[in-house]
């Protein structure tokens, strides 16, 4: 059995996990620890088998949108988890051995690492980032005042060193911080090959293929501060979207997942406009289709995304007020001239599952487990 540990924090990791999980031999019997529904995790997986155990470990980030993260909020809900999870470890290795548990996967559940430890279980994160490294970032930024700083700095601490149990880091690409783990294998990225049907699209939602077919992509979180009077700069524009931004509802022609899968969509359109994150980059870069994206500098990851989607040519950063006030035309003149000039490697999802495979047939080595 392998015990495989996403984050709760939105749905990008779980994306991630999935597109690994649904390369790993369907024999390994394997167990989802994770918030995410069933409905979507079923959706991703495409038939290969799991189990359900719903839990939640960590927060990640807690901000009003998907630009800005609320270091406060954030802080004292990590803080109760930690609590919680302090009470809760010896339970839970009681129940990763009462499973049969030979391997443990985290994306990137710092808590999971430390019970695979206690347990005598090899563990394998999956990162382009930890929490640690975001926080840190957070904090240099923001500045807060000492008695946040001195919270924070020991939130920061109690991660690293459970990020430090490790036994095996598999980094994805888009790297921003692998402080983790006893030993670290770099992996390309982990995205899908979609398939384009954009004539069947443009047939769906009554838009000329012909012309250029947007998607708006800004994630569960959305974004506040839009100009709902300055739509009539969007008049025109073809905008799909699997959740269009409060008040462009009118503007954004809805997408379904079942009818429409996700790397489906990004293949079939000729710009996603949204928030840069590791799935959507990935996912952009892997079919070759152009970003037009948003600043996040609260969060560390967004340097490294924006470093890569730069070399990479076809990513466009649009500055957040000419993003507010819908001043998205010129913008999307300009992306549609970037040159893209580099073809990545986006098989970390075979290379990923090949990993975890071995590990869970051969064993990992590493320093003696606490173990039973």
């Amino acid at each position: 059995m392998i015990v495989w540990y996403i984050t709760s924090h939105g749905f990008g990791h779980a994306v991630r996990s999935t597109l690994i999980l649904a390369r790993v031999d369907r024999e390994i019997p394997v167990t989802l620890r994770t918030e995410c529904p069933r409905w979507f995790l079923e959706q991703k997986l495409m038939g290969r088998p799991f189990e359900l155990a719903p839990a939640a470990f960590d927060c990640g980030t807690l901000g009003p949108d998907a630009t800005r993260i609320d270091l406060r909020r954030t802080l004292e809900r990590a803080e109760e988890l930690i609590a919680r999870n302090e009470r809760r470890i010896d339970e839970e290795v009681q129940w990763l051995r009462a499973r049969g548990a030979r391997l443990v996967v985290a994306d990137i559940v710092p808590f999971a690492l430390r019970v695979a430890r206690r347990a005598g279980i090899p563990s394998i994160l999956i990162a382009n980032f930890t929490w640690a490294g975001i926080y840190r970032h957070l904090v240099e930024m923001e500045q807060p005042d000492e008695a946040l700083r001195r919270r924070a700095a020991a939130v920061i601490e109690h991660m690293r060193a459970e990020y430090a149990e490790g036994d095996l880091l598999l980094t994805t690409g888009f790297v921003s911080d692998a402080e983790a783990c006893r030993e670290r294998r770099e992996m390309p990225l982990v995205a899908a090959a979609g398939r384009p049907r954009r004539a069947e699209l443009a047939r769906a939602r009554g838009l000329d293929p012909a012309r250029p077919i947007y998607l708006v992509y800004l994630g569960r979180e959305g974004l506040q501060g839009l100009e709902p009077d300055a739509r009539p700069r969007l008049r025109d524009l073809q905008l799909v979207g699997y959740a269009a931004p409060a008040g462009l509802e009118e503007l954004v022609r809805p997408l379904d997942e079942e009818t429409m899968p996700t790397a489906d969509a990004f293949a079939s359109v000729d710009g996603v406009i949204g928030k840069a994150g590791y799935g959507t980059c990935a996912q952009c870069l892997a079919v070759g289709t152009r970003m037009l994206y948003l600043p996040r500098p609260q969060f560390a990851e967004w340097y490294a995304l924006d470093r890569a989607l730069r070399r990479w040519g076809g990513g466009l950063c649009i500055p957040e007020r000419d993003f507010l006030r819908l001043d998205w035309r010129p913008w999307l003149e300009r992306l549609g001239r970037q040159r893209i000039r580099q073809t990545p490697d986006c098989t970390g999802a075979e290379r990923c599952a090949r990993e975890i495979e071995r590990a869970w047939r051969e064993g990992l080595s590493g320093k003696e487990r606490e173990g039973p």
